[in-house]
């Protein structure tokens, strides 16, 4: 009770009196309860300890397995995280966010399906929860299961029409299911909330390019240089150019040209000044201007 009351006002010297007072012979409650103080105050390394600690007194201490796994999880460390995690759930945990993050570890250790029953789960217990959606959705997509992709994003951006994360998901769902101008479509609408990073733009570019509209993927691919706030883009921005004028889009491939001179001019290598020229020879022999 003690500890309590300090806790209120002054962690820190909760967790020194706390700590002070801890024997081998203490209960297991109390070192849980010093490893939050610690995990609270930022120091991960003591908090670690005092769960390990209530863990060797009490195997079975549901919680501590639990806040373990949290912890080890801010270390990115998904295959310790998930020891604990999962025994927390054995232990009867059936709070969502512990299947959660049992689902984003399995995730991002690439056992999708482990991963799609954890966030089914996470979902069941947290159907409010927007990321256990999207973790799902992400889930269901690296096991080329597109359509309950498309289906799992559609309802996050329902939800939330501003998520530009679903936008994309859900047009990589549409390309992994060979309709392109759907995935368009939905790149589109990430580039009218302002969320279009140069990845975007450029496979925006290319969806254009490869259904025959290169006036479209003109608009995609000058928008990357225009981005291109470091000019680090040039190979991007040639690439575009390059694939413009091969497929006689003259035109289109001369004004990627011209925005590449504006934007990278003064900073191009001999190499990359040289691949420009060559370039617009190449264009203005296809053009008849020998």
């Amino acid at each position: 009770r003690e500890v309590i009351d300090l806790m209120k006002v002054n962690p820190k010297a909760a967790a020194t009196m706390l700590g002070s007072q801890i024997s081998p012979d203490s209960s297991a409650a109390l070192d849980y309860i010093l490893g939050n103080l610690h995990f609270q105050n930022g120091d991960l390394g003591e908090a670690g300890a005092a769960y390990q600690r209530a863990l060797k007194k009490f195997p079975d201490f549901q919680r501590a397995h639990k806040n373990a796994g949290l912890l080890i999880l801010q270390v990115g460390d998904y295959r310790g995280a998930l020891e604990h995690l999962t025994r927390a759930v054995a232990l009867g945990d059936r709070d969502g966010r512990t299947y959660g993050l049992i689902g984003y570890c399995y995730l991002n250790l690439e056992s999708y399906l482990a991963a799609e029953q954890a966030y089914r789960n996470a979902v069941l217990y947290q159907p409010e929860s927007r990321d256990w959606k999207l973790g799902l959705a992400r889930s269901l997509q690296a096991m080329n299961k597109h359509e309950e992709a498309v289906s799992h994003f559609g309802a996050l951006m329902e939800a939330d029409p501003a998520d530009a994360t679903a936008w994309k998901g859900q047009a990589n769902a549409y390309l992994g299911l060979e309709q392109p101008r759907a995935a368009a479509v939905d790149l589109e609408a990430v580039r009218m909330l302002g969320e279009a990073d140069a990845s975007t733009l450029t496979l925006l570019g290319d969806i254009y390019m490869n259904e025959g509209m290169p006036e479209l993927a003109r608009s995609a691919y000058l928008e990357v240089i225009e981005k291109d706030a470091e000019g680090t883009g040039f190979d991007t921005a040639y690439r575009a150019a390059e694939l413009l004028v091969r497929t006689r889009a003259y035109g289109d491939g001369r004004a990627i040209l011209d925005s590449i001179d504006a934007r990278y001019g003064k900073s191009l290598t001999l190499d990359q000044e040289l691949e420009v020229l060559t370039l617009r020879a190449k264009l203005a022999r296809a053009e008849g201007k020998d």
